[in-house]
């Protein structure tokens, strides 16, 4: 038998290779062909799982063999398995789906900075398991939106200034970069056109809330510019943190009304295909936009300190 085919028939009659993907095996073995040595034999095939962050499944494989002239070899590697039972899979893909949607809520200001999670409450409200649901706060956790307290439970994050000015640099450099990669006929530049329309409606209604979400969906929108779906999930973790601000400060005309109107005529700009002023105008915005969110925290500070 072909030392290759050895190393192929090794893979699958290996009891421990009976949960591993067939994909995941056969890429192994395609690679193990184009690595261009004349295998006469294959020793052993030594694997074992390991658990990296995320809880994801990984194998790592030990490939063992000798070549033509006598030269003995081992190849190491390791590579990400499925759950090792389908079960496990389901519940950590319904983890995934209630933190997105937890996410959502937490940008929509459904959630305020420092608001106690109960167990019970979330996990009736969507529905799941105490185990599921202590993932869901495991990845948020991780995330920078809940906080876990030792013996007093999940809360929801409350970032602060140090906060403020990295999140701002983080916009600067990506909102930025959505510009430069900005045409008059993206669809998301139409988008922001139809979300600053109903940012001025909500804002003529009272709404203040609602022109917050608003103001998130036209910035979330601004990054679809870039067409890439990793760097639009990422920036939702930044917004999620900035409405976790905003509602330390209040969702009030004082912090919202003024960016409307830098939104619109931000859009505007890109509606002429003027990159350099829609540049200018996210300049504006994002300077006085946090220079506002400190001055409010302030403020905010100075009313709650105790007199001494």
């Amino acid at each position: 038998m072909d030392g290759r085919a050895l190393i192929y028939f090794s893979l699958f009659s290996r009891s421990s290779a009976a949960t591993w993907p067939r994909d995941t095996l056969l890429l192994w073995f395609g690679l193990w062909c184009l690595a261009d040595r004349e295998v006469t034999s294959a020793h052993s095939v030594v694997s074992r799982r390991i658990r990296l962050p995320l809880k994801q499944h990984y194998a790592r494989i030990a490939l063992c063999g000798t070549g033509r002239n006598g030269e003995v070899f081992k190849i190491h590697t390791m590579t990400k398995l499925g759950s090792v039972s389908s079960a496990g899979s389901d519940e950590e893909s319904l983890a995934l789906k209630v933190a997105e949607r937890i996410r959502q809520m937490l940008i929509a200001g459904e959630y305020r900075a420092g608001e106690k999670l109960s167990e019970q409450q979330v996990s009736q409200q969507f529905e799941i398991s105490r185990n599921t649901l202590r993932e869901v706060f495991r990845i948020l956790t991780s995330q920078r939106l809940l906080v876990y307290v030792p013996n007093r439970g999940v809360f929801v994050a409350a970032p602060d200034e140090a906060a403020v000015i990295d999140l701002y640099r983080v916009r600067s450099i990506i909102q930025k970069g959505a510009i430069l990669l900005a045409t008059k006929a993206h669809p998301a530049v139409a988008q922001m056109r139809s979300l600053v329309d109903e940012a001025k409606s909500a804002g003529e209604a009272g709404d203040w809330m609602r022109v917050g979400t608003l103001n998130m969906a036209f910035h979330r929108s601004m990054v679809d510019l870039c067409d890439s779906e990793r760097l639009s999930a990422w920036f939702d973790l930044v917004l999620a943190e900035l409405r976790l601000i905003f509602g330390q400060v209040g969702d009030g005309p004082h912090l919202h009304e003024r960016f409307t109107a830098m939104n619109e005529a931000l859009v505007a700009k890109l509606e002429q295909g003027d990159i350099q002023g829609a540049l200018t105008e996210l300049d504006a915005y994002l300077f006085t936009s946090e220079r506002a969110i400190h001055a409010a925290i302030h403020r905010v500070r100075a009313r709650t300190a105790t007199p001494v």
